[in-house]
């Protein structure tokens, strides 16, 4: 069989040739992944517990809100002294991380500081202190109650430049740099994408230079999972440099940056977006191919790390 006649497969690994109808759904998959970054209220309490619901209302006293419980819709409340943190879709209203400390304030002009560890509400509150002891208190005996906090200055979070290593994004595996801030960043990478001719055998070695703009939103802290998270919208466009022809390639879609919240230098990406492949005419003419322009599914994972 000549060469001409051969298989030529790029490896599509990571940016995988698919039908339009793919794409699409590729398409709304990003969108959807988007907007459900945002899609669902949360409470958090001081034990701890994650409350999933669709918050009603919110005063100085207590938070009202709505949750399912066996098929059935329950509405109720929690008190404001109860809960560390809550937020609307998921994107908090407040960023403290708290000390865990609780400062009782009793009406006869007495403080007492340390972890409540059981509440009635409207009845009585059990606080430990820091040397072991245990009291217990009526709550027509507390005045208020409070907690410790230090306000989370999320700008401490990233950086201006940053450098990292990727799987897909145009190729089996890239080294990603980026320039940037809080709500901007341009990326701009080479990644190595094989092309294998599958009756010969051969390998031809292939560079992609692939790079774009991404657009983000605010940093949120999602404190059930402890990380400061932004979601965005990516576009990318790349070139390809093989022995056999070159390609060229453009996606947009959804992109999502997440930290720990004691790794203020270190992020996970991720990327995903319907997207296009164009191959020339030299390429064109060793494929199996029927369109120079072809559909694709674009994905990266990336691990990042901030040198400022």
């Amino acid at each position: 069989m000549k060469k001409s006649e051969s298989v030529l497969k790029v490896l599509n690994n990571v940016f995988l040739v698919c039908k339009s109808k793919r794409a699409i759904i590729a398409l709304i998959l990003s969108y959807l992944l988007f907007y459900a970054s945002y899609a669902q209220d949360l409470i958090v309490t001081k034990t701890g517990k994650t409350i999933k619901c669709k918050i009603t209302g919110v005063d100085s006293v207590k938070i009202n809100f709505d949750y399912e419980r066996n098929g059935k819709m329950i509405s109720t409340y929690a008190l404001r002294e109860q809960v560390s943190d809550f937020s609307y879709g998921q994107k908090p209203v407040k960023t403290p991380v708290l000390s865990g400390q609780d400062i009782i304030y009793l009406k006869n002009g007495s403080v007492v500081k340390g972890k409540i560890t059981e509440q009635i509400p409207g009845e009585t509150l059990k606080i430990q202190t820091n040397d072991g002891s245990v009291w217990v208190f009526n709550y027509a005996e507390i005045d208020k109650i409070t907690q410790e906090s230090e306000e989370m200055n999320l700008d401490e979070y990233g950086g201006h430049v940053s450098f990292g290593v990727a799987i897909g994004g145009g190729g089996l595996v890239g080294c990603p740099l980026r320039f940037g801030g809080s709500k901007f960043a341009f990326e701009i990478a080479p990644f190595f994408r094989p092309v294998i001719d599958l009756t010969g055998g051969e390998l031809y070695p292939s560079v992609m230079f692939a790079g774009g703009p991404a657009f983000f939103s605010d940093k949120f802290y999602k404190a059930h999972k402890q990380k400061i998270k932004r979601n965005g919208f990516y576009i990318k466009g790349g070139y390809s440099l093989a022995t056999i022809g070159h390609e060229a390639m453009f996606s947009m879609g959804w992109v999502h940056e997440s930290f720990r919240l004691t790794s203020k230098r270190y992020s996970f990406i991720f990327e995903l977006g319907p997207g296009i492949i164009r191959q020339d005419d030299e390429f064109f003419s060793h494929s199996s191919a029927k369109s120079r322009w072809q559909f694709a599914l674009y994905w990266k994972i990336h691990w990042n790390w901030y040198g400022s």
